[in-house]
């Protein structure tokens, strides 16, 4: 019967004789034993030629012990770094980082301005002219403070130090780099009952989106691109024509059309034409609503921009039970995040053994101004 090592209990003479003796002692014992009336080899012939493979020291050690040294190891240089995706928020949402650092978690304020009143034919004696006027509101929007502490002990320090590996610096990169992608999921996923980018509420309401279904799922083999297509030019369409107040000659750049992975690759490798010539995404930026709209007398065109967004897909979205296309404008005027702190090192503290570096920010959740701008088009 064999033990977990392969085995038998009885090939361990060599380990119950080194208990008793010293190592070389051990040896000669064991191969005296063995091999009874022979000569006992040199101690450093256990390591080569001239001693059965069974009896060399190494071999025994290694199986009995079930451990193998291999002195001979290459440690490359570089270190195989596990990365992360950046920073892509800014890519989607405005970020107003006009606040001063000690705006509270009141929050900040938006002052509106609208004017009432449009004129008409009057009689003779002018005195049932409509009046003009101009109305101001204010509307408050909350900030939140948030914390990422990088620790390590003094002696990972001393360590680090003896070693030549910056541990101090890639911790606080660590803590700030976790703090953005915080950041990143407040803004696109929200939290604590705030909503983010891809998951706002929609409905008749005047404070939600605009939302309507796809005419099919599009995929690869089902869905034509003409299909395809026609869906996208459809809401950008719906953009330009029920934003009266935003649109026109104040805002005319910033329309994006934003995408999960999967119907973004769609666009870039299924063709459209009567040749074939061209890709969806190809086809809609050389033609489509968005830059017809806004081409000025020059003859210049504002293009109509894609973005990939992962959590628009529903693997990445707990809120979504599909993928989901947004058509918006990227402006400050439609919705923003107030930053009033950037992730930053606030204080490096020695707490004796530990040294603490706190990493603070501190920024709104997604402020949507008018989301009767912002369509969802679900279940693509």
């Amino acid at each position: 019967m064999a033990d977990i090592f392969g085995k038998r209990p009885d090939d361990y003479a060599y380990i119950r004789h080194l208990h008793k003796r010293s190592e070389w002692d051990a040896y000669q014992a064991h191969y005296a034993t063995e091999n009874p009336g022979s000569t006992p080899k040199h101690d450093f012939d256990a390591f080569g030629a001239g001693v059965p493979d069974e009896y060399k020291r190494a071999q025994g050690n290694a199986q009995a012990l079930g451990y193998l040294t291999n002195n001979l190891l290459a440690v490359q240089a570089q270190v195989d770094e596990i990365l992360y995706t950046k920073f892509r928020l800014p890519s989607f949402v405005h970020l107003n980082m006009s606040l001063p650092e000690g705006t509270t978690q009141e929050g900040y304020q938006i002052r509106i301005k609208d004017r009432t009143g449009k004129a008409r034919r009057i009689t003779s004696d002018g005195w049932d002219a409509p009046s003009a006027t101009v109305s101001r509101d204010a509307v408050n929007h909350p900030l939140f403070w948030y914390g990422l502490d990088a620790i390590w002990s003094v002696d990972e320090l001393r360590g680090a130090m003896m070693g030549g590996v910056p541990l101090d610096t890639e911790n606080i990169d660590a803590a700030v780099e976790g703090s953005l992608e915080k950041m990143e999921e407040v803004g696109l996923l929200g939290e604590h009952g705030w909503k983010g980018l891809t998951n706002l509420a929609s409905g008749s309401q005047a404070d939600r989106v605009n939302a309507s279904n796809a005419a099919a799922k599009w995929d690869a083999t089902n869905t034509t691109a003409e299909m395809i297509r026609d869906d996208i030019a459809n809401e950008v369409s719906k953009v330009i024509e029920n934003s009266k107040e935003v649109l026109g000659t104040k805002i005319t750049s910033g329309l994006c059309v934003y995408l999960s992975g999967p119907r973004y690759d769609l666009l870039t490798y299924k063709y459209i034409g009567d040749n074939q010539e061209r890709t969806i995404m190809r086809a809609l930026k050389e033609d489509n609503p968005w830059s017809h709209f806004t081409e000025n007398e020059t003859g210049t065109r504002q293009p109509l921009m894609f973005k990939r967004v992962l959590e628009l897909a529903a693997a990445n979205n707990p809120d979504l039970s599909n993928d989901r296309m947004i058509t918006m404008l990227k402006h400050e005027r439609i919705a923003e995040m107030g930053v009033a702190i950037m992730p930053r090192v606030l204080e490096i503290i020695n707490e004796g053994r530990v040294v603490r570096a706190q990493v603070e920010s501190k920024y709104s959740p997604l402020f949507v101004k008018r989301p009767k701008t912002i369509y969802y088009l679900n279940n693509i």
